[in-house]
């Protein structure tokens, strides 16, 4: 792997801390995401909605390898994760699939899973990499390279059922899936 090319990598901050991280990284005009979930009160309750960071304790950055010590030395970042003894790399695919999920649906949940996934439930059309599945009206998405899934809760205003080449469909908005 070259050093010099550009990746997004994941760094672990102190709890709670996360929107400082990347207050400081944008002021330094580093490439950065944190998944900012908006999290709705539950019925009886008179809060707004609050926004939480999906994954607590993590930030995306998106540097060379080189510039992971520059990272590390800001002060509210713990460390870098590390998978097999390097720094991890997350794909691009999955952190622009983590970004339109994210601006598409709220209260997201997240799940940890096994790196290996085997599931026979529907699966996205498209060709993504990921394992798409609706079932019970929820949405889920798998994001390998992390080893989480995020699901939630879609409207049934949004599915609507359609057949194409003696199949059908349902759709989600955006999201294509057999059935």
């Amino acid at each position: 792997m070259n050093s010099s090319s550009i990746n997004w990598y994941t760094l672990y901050t102190k709890q709670g801390l996360e929107k400082k991280v990347v207050s400081i990284l944008s002021r330094k005009n580093i490439d950065n995401y944190c998944p900012l979930n908006k999290v709705k009160p539950q019925l009886n309750e008179w809060k707004r909605i609050a926004i939480e960071p999906l994954l607590p304790s993590y930030v995306f950055v998106r540097i060379s390898e080189n510039e992971l010590s520059t990272v590390c030395m800001i002060d509210a970042v713990i460390n870098i994760v590390h998978w097999l003894g390097k720094p991890a790399i997350v794909s691009e695919e999955e952190i622009e699939v983590m970004k339109r999920f994210m601006n598409e649906y709220e209260n997201v949940k997240i799940q940890k899973i096994p790196l290996n996934i085997s599931n026979t439930a529907p699966h996205i059309v498209e060709n993504t990499g990921h394992v798409i599945v609706i079932k019970n009206n929820s949405i889920k998405i798998t994001l390998p390279s992390l080893g989480y899934m995020m699901f939630a809760e879609l409207k049934k205003s949004n599915i609507e059922v359609i057949a194409a080449n003696n199949q059908a469909y349902q759709v989600s908005e955006k999201y294509r899936f057999a059935v």
